[in-house]
């Protein structure tokens, strides 16, 4: 396996281990209000516990508002 190979399967297996170190480092959302369309996905608090919790549990059911980015944040989990 070449050096680029093996750093390649780091960076996976981290992605994999820590879902909020693949989003915050991988992910790109639409941010329409934003001058660049494009944007890094930074998550907040509460998203990077909904998060985890998605990549933890089988089943998670979420009671939330409009507008809190928990649409991108389960298509960034999926």
């Amino acid at each position: 396996m070449t050096a680029i190979q093996k750093l390649r399967e780091r960076v996976m297996n981290r992605c994999r281990a820590d879902p909020v170190y693949y989003v915050e480092n991988y992910v790109h959302i639409e941010d329409k209000d934003a001058d660049e369309l494009i944007q890094p996905f930074r998550l907040w608090d509460g998203q990077k516990q909904a998060l985890k919790a998605f990549a933890d549990e089988r089943r998670v059911c979420v009671l939330k508002a409009r507008q809190l980015g928990f649409t991108w944040l389960a298509l960034a989990e999926a």
